[in-house]
């Protein structure tokens, strides 16, 4: 009934450890290289990006990978809850945490490693060591959704056109499948240019003002080696209506028709960058069982 422990000299047990060691030494030596490059090929092969997106990133705790709202240095609780809003709208709420990125967490917090996606959702200029730090978490294959955002890289830049300001104006939108949408939304006053520049990653043009300038107003950017990409809107994709301040009721009225339209839009944008958009639905209830020792 006594089971006695195994010594180091028990030659089964040494058997056992060699044959783990060779094992380890093996899969270590051949098959991880291996791996790696199949990995890779497979990447090349499928354009649409789909395997990319299977491959969520879960943060250090184990949890479901994060999704983290910058809103500038303000505290901002109303803005944040309406975007988690938005988002848990539109995203499989079950799969992703959603969290504020406050100001003073963005340099010391440990969030570049457990996060997948990173909003950036306030007009305020980015300081350098901030905007060094998204950087870091776009060459680690980070996604990063900007709303009406002063946040830019590489080859784009923001032009502001004051007769755009808080005005409604109708957007043609290039969807994944090359189709186009014409929706109407509030835009910020702002537009992308693009800069030529030498070694830039690809930028992408995903929507225009359906004006005589054909004004830019979101724009795809890929950067770095790891996957990291960036979508950037001067279009008030994340604003409910009833939180805006509209001017007349004609545009009240234009934006209310768009409203279905602009979730379509707004989920495709998300699962682009390698987001779940298929809500689960809520597991029902179970009896829970208290047991106590004490009556």
């Amino acid at each position: 009934e006594h089971h006695h422990l195994h010594l180091s000299s028990c030659h089964e047990c040494l058997q056992l450890e060699n044959s783990t060691i060779e094992s380890v030494r093996f899969a270590s030596a051949e098959n991880i290289p291996e791996l790696s490059d199949d990995c890779n090929s497979k990447l090349e092969e499928k354009n649409d990006g789909s395997l990319a997106r299977e491959m969520k990133r879960v943060n250090l705790a184990g949890k479901p990978p994060n999704v983290l709202i910058y809103l500038g240095s303000e505290t901002a609780k109303v803005e944040f809850e309406q975007i988690k809003s938005i988002l848990q709208e539109c995203i499989d709420a079950e799969s992703y945490t959603i969290y504020q990125l406050h100001e003073e967490q963005v340099l010391k917090a440990p969030w570049i490693d457990n996060s997948l996606l990173l909003i950036i959702a306030t007009e305020e200029p980015i300081s350098e060591e901030n905007h060094k730090q998204f950087m870091k978490f776009l060459s680690k294959g980070g996604k990063i959704l900007g709303f009406s955002s002063s946040f830019t890289f590489d080859g784009i830049q923001i032009k502001r056109k004051n007769k755009l300001k808080k005005t409604v104006h109708e957007l043609v939108v290039s969807k994944m499948d090359s189709t186009e949408i014409k929706l109407n939304l509030l835009v910020s006053g702002c537009i992308f240019e693009e800069v030529m520049k030498e070694g830039t990653g690809k930028v992408k043009t995903l929507s225009r003002l359906n004006n005589a300038d054909k004004d830019t107003v979101i724009v795809h950017l890929t950067y770095g080696d790891s996957g990291g990409e960036a979508i950037l809107s001067q279009a008030h994709l994340e604003l409910d209506i009833n939180s805006m301040d509209i001017q007349t009721e004609e545009d009240f009225n234009l934006l209310k028709i768009s409203n279905t339209k602009r979730y379509e839009v707004l989920k495709e944008i998300l699962i682009s960058l390698g987001l779940s958009c298929e809500l689960s639905e809520i597991p029902t209830l179970t009896p829970i069982y208290l047991l106590s020792s004490d009556e």
